[in-house]
């Protein structure tokens, strides 16, 4: 993939199980609160904030209930109006942002890759962020939304991806789901024309299942030679390739059945929407397939200085 002059800096996150479609929209919401709050897009962290909005609510019931009856109100002072104001209109679009995101894990079939984008516009944005999620169908354990967060984060924290970047001053967070151009996308908004930005920073977050493949290579490392039999051949002794004429006199002994290598699934129909036919697609590159939905709400960043030397450090939260 081409990225132009800027090459991404990259991040490999493996899990060893399988993550299934909600738990893909957890990592997304998660990855989108890991980079408000460590880009200075927001004063504190999402919880925090939350926390915050509900104590300044019954701060101003208590104060309404005191100023009933009497002809003298206070008014609020206009900063501070101000900042609430900014606080309500962020997590507003957080939340819809978060219900939402999961509500298209929970209904599109397969969404290959998430971008999130810090700029004025997500075209030429200062930051980009693009979480590629595990593709096709493994067999294993399924994973508890508790280890996918810590294994996510333990690797991000690890690896310190942010650790020499500036501060940022606050601007626009858009996010674009990729998705099948067929698919029952709902909220989101198609752009078929968006193509991955080549300007600014470009972080890109690969999220690993490696349990199927790891149980397949222990699977193999445990089977003798007596039983590892493919129908149609006879097993082959070690002592019969000793020399080079002895394993040509084996390998013509061999009775060969070609209808047994025929694949039971070869004529077996895939519908394109399963997961099996979308991976099979994005490997064969095959991107027309897939097109870019993008939400049609933004996250404007906003600065609270008496909340900022309150921050709590990233290692206290995520580790």
């Amino acid at each position: 993939m081409p990225f132009g002059k800027h090459s991404p800096l990259t991040c490999l996150v493996e899990f060893d199980g399988i993550i299934k479609g909600q738990l893909r929209g957890n990592i997304v919401t998660e990855m989108l609160k890991y980079v408000l709050y460590q880009r200075q897009q927001i004063p504190q962290t999402y919880e925090q904030l939350k926390q915050q909005e509900q104590l300044k609510q019954q701060e101003q019931s208590k104060q309404d209930k005191q100023q009933e009856g009497e002809t003298l109100q206070l008014k609020r002072k206009g900063p501070q109006k101000l900042q609430v104001r900014k606080l309500s209109e962020a997590l507003e679009n957080i939340e819809a942002l978060f219900h939402n995101i999961n509500q298209a894990f929970s209904n599109v079939n397969y969404i290959n890759q998430v971008v999130i984008t810090l700029g004025g516009t997500p075209i030429s944005p200062k930051e980009t962020y693009i979480i590629k999620l595990p593709g096709g169908v493994f067999e294993g354990s399924i994973l508890s939304k508790k280890e996918v967060i810590q294994t996510l984060f333990r690797t991000l924290i690890s690896q310190d991806l942010l650790g020499d970047f500036r501060n940022m001053s606050t601007t626009n967070s858009y996010v674009l789901l990729q998705a099948p151009r067929n698919s029952e996308m709902q909220w989101f908004e198609p752009k078929a024309a968006y193509k991955l930005p080549n300007r600014g920073k470009i972080i890109e977050v690969s999220l690993v299942c490696n349990q199927g493949s790891n149980a397949l290579e222990a699977d193999l490392t445990n089977v003798s030679s007596s039983d590892f039999e493919i129908s149609g051949i006879s097993p082959l002794e070690i002592s019969t390739v000793s020399t080079e004429g002895t394993l040509c006199n084996s390998l013509n002994d061999m009775s060969i059945n070609d209808s047994s290598f025929a694949s039971q699934d070869v004529d077996k129909e895939v519908s394109p929407n399963s997961p099996d036919a979308m991976a099979t697609s994005d490997v064969e590159g095959h991107d027309s397939e897939f097109i870019w939905y993008q939400a049609p709400v933004s996250v404007r960043g906003f600065r609270d200085k008496r909340a900022s030397a309150k921050m709590s450090s990233c290692m206290d939260i995520w580790a």
